[in-house]
């Protein structure tokens, strides 16, 4: 990623990441990598998607555990959604896991958009979803909720400007960007 950003003649885009220093999933970035792509007139899209967000590294493995245990008493080889998530001793155990490792929030998901303002500047922050198969984050789990996260931007002080930007005027100048650098190229 970062040789990306060095080597790379057109700015570069870090798409669907989020911010390791507030939460520690394997593809949100340090504050090395927002910086790089900061300087490389890049743009980093803030993802709204709990794991993201929110990372609990044990969660996973419970989770596991939980449903090898409705398997084995099911009598079943593997996990099967459809007949096994809505077993009562399943459905119990994750309400134990979710109120262990609660759900990201909208105040968590700008923190990250605000941590990364802060770090590289207004003009190299996006926001991106990812509703197919994840979900979102609690107040924006589908596209229906979308005015949550502006909502939520202008309770946290951000302009009609920085907001348009952040929504897609960043993303549309990073392509004009690249399209400008892939010209000089041809």
């Amino acid at each position: 990623m970062l040789q990306a950003t060095e080597y790379s003649k057109a700015p570069v885009i870090a798409s669907h990441s989020g911010v390791w220093e507030l939460s520690k999933h394997r593809r949100n970035l340090s504050d090395e990598q927002l910086k790089a792509v900061g300087a490389a007139n890049g743009v980093v899209q803030i993802v709204g998607l709990d794991g993201f967000v929110k990372h609990y590294p044990e969660k996973g493995p419970e989770v596991a555990a939980l449903r090898d245990v409705i398997i084995a008493a099911a009598g079943d080889a593997e996990w099967d959604g459809a007949k096994h998530a809505m077993v009562p001793e399943y459905v119990a155990g994750m309400e134990v896991i979710n109120a262990k490792y609660p759900a990201a929030t909208m105040d968590d998901f700008i923190d990250h958009i605000e941590y990364t303002v802060n770090l590289i500047g207004i003009d190299h922050v996006g926001i991106v979803s990812d509703f197919d198969g994840s979900g979102g984050l609690e107040g924006w789990n589908s596209a229906a909720e979308t005015m949550n996260v502006t909502a939520a931007l202008i309770d946290r002080g951000y302009s009609e400007e920085d907001i348009a930007k952040i929504w897609s005027e960043n993303t549309l100048a990073l392509w004009r960007r690249v399209d400008a650098v892939a010209a000089t190229l041809q």
